[in-house]
């Protein structure tokens, strides 16, 4: 729906068909906050089209690398328009993060 601007989705994990489609269309609206979202889908990645990105800001909380990789791809044409980052990683670390994070760092300037 053109209306909403905003989405906050927690706790979504064990999803077996999470679309990775899904979650690179959240990008389009202006804020977008991902609390404890797990997703391994690597295979997937490459597989999805860009579309157009509008966010303005990004909270991420205890997200998997999976899903820091669709968002570093799916933001890579588009970082410009990224205002706020908020990063906030669970501890222990999971394997992984650390350098997805970076990866999003560098692609978001």
């Amino acid at each position: 729906m053109e209306s909403v601007k905003e989405v906050e989705l927690e706790c979504a994990f064990g999803f077996p068909g999470l679309p990775v489609a899904l979650l690179v269309s959240l990008a389009r609206l202006k804020y977008l906050a991902l609390s404890n979202v797990n997703l391994d889908a690597d295979k997937e990645i490459h597989s999805t089209s860009p579309c157009d990105v509008a966010l303005e800001g990004l909270y991420l909380r205890g997200i998997s690398p999976g899903v820091m990789k669709i968002l570093t791809r799916t933001l890579s044409n588009f970082a410009d328009a990224l205002c706020k980052l908020v990063l906030m990683p669970l501890v222990p670390l999971v394997e992984g993060f650390a350098e997805a994070v970076a990866e999003l760092i560098l692609t978001c300037g």
